[in-house]
């Protein structure tokens, strides 16, 4: 055979076809059918993609005065010890915490009808049973609607939520995000606002203890208005020496309040939102064209499968032999 000559596999495939064109013209046109069909009634889902810039601010060193030895006995040096804190890249794992996914399912949200309710009930309708059961069944549909992910190159952290109602959609990126950034500051600031807090009680036992030093001196003072004994001295020069102590304290706690209240804010973990929220307006599934064309090309294949198991089973292996006699007979 000359390269010249057409392939005999094509000719027999051709053969099927056109013998089978019956049932091609039908099966085609019920494809379509069932296409149309299908995208009219198959369920629209509505999705919500925002990109966020997460962003922290490395921990403060805090530098102690002259005065921190007067510090020693309250344990400031242990307080302010780091911690191994986690980075950015826990945060699409964190975004699915069932802290966070808790807090949104109990958040309070309107619904179609303006009516509020919980946002939980929206996801998965509470029908007066078990609350736990209930809950986990809400966590497990949350976690099918979310998806988180980090971008390696650009640092940037993706959310993507899809429901079936677009409104509900918008509603549960909202919560997720405004959670989420409380459920990081939290982690991240826990420490911080402990130590702000223990500072901020030292402070007002200093500034009492520095008054009532003060308190002492003035009176002792008062009632030895002109005394001018050794005695006297002696015990003024002490009651001197006990408010020059509380005052450097006070002053060093004070210091060391500023500091706490610095690093409390540095560690605050700022996320921005790349884009604003919105209601979608297109439904993220179906969309016409990958359903008609993969939907279609996909049809076809099996269409075309099948013609030609119809047609071996109908015809045998001795078809391509039949449609070459009567093409020479017609000829």
């Amino acid at each position: 055979m000359s390269r010249s000559d057409p392939d005999p596999r094509w000719g027999e495939l051709l053969a099927v076809l056109y013998r089978q064109r019956i049932l091609l013209f039908w099966g085609a046109g019920a494809g379509i059918v069932l296409l149309v069909v299908g995208y009219l009634l198959w369920p629209r889902s509505w999705a919500i993609e925002v990109g966020l810039v997460p962003h922290t601010e490395p921990a403060l060193e805090l530098q102690f005065g002259p005065g921190s030895s007067l510090l020693r006995n309250l344990d400031i040096g242990r307080m302010f010890a780091r911690p191994e804190a986690f980075s950015v890249e826990a945060y699409p794992t964190l975004l699915q915490h069932p802290e966070v996914l808790r807090a949104i399912a109990r958040d309070t949200v309107p619904d179609r009808m303006g009516r509020p309710g919980l946002l939980g009930a929206r996801l998965v309708a509470y029908s007066g049973g078990d609350p736990e059961r209930w809950m986990e069944r809400v966590l497990e549909r949350m976690r099918e609607s979310l998806r988180a992910w980090r971008d390696a190159r650009t640092g940037l952290l993706y959310v993507r939520v899809e429901t079936q109602d677009p409104e509900l959609s918008m509603q549960l990126a909202r919560s997720l995000l405004r959670h989420f950034r409380d459920f990081v500051e939290r982690l991240r600031t826990g420490r911080e606002v402990e130590n702000v807090a223990f500072l901020r009680a030292r402070l007002a036992e200093a500034a009492m203890a520095l008054r009532e030093a003060e308190n002492a001196l003035a009176a002792f003072v008062d009632r030895n208005p002109d005394a001018t004994t050794a005695r006297y001295a002696v015990e003024r020069q002490r009651l001197e020496r006990q408010v020059a102590l509380r005052t450097e304290l006070y002053a060093e706690l004070q210091r060391q309040l500023a500091l706490a209240e610095l690093e409390l804010e540095r560690r605050r973990p700022v996320v921005l939102e790349l884009d604003s929220l919105r209601v979608p307006v297109r439904p993220a599934f179906p969309r016409p064209l990958p359903w008609f064309g993969l939907g279609g090309g996909g049809l076809l294949l099996l269409l075309f499968l099948l013609v030609f198991l119809w047609d071996r089973w109908r015809y045998g292996t001795d078809a391509l032999q039949e449609v070459t006699v009567h093409r020479v007979q017609v000829t």
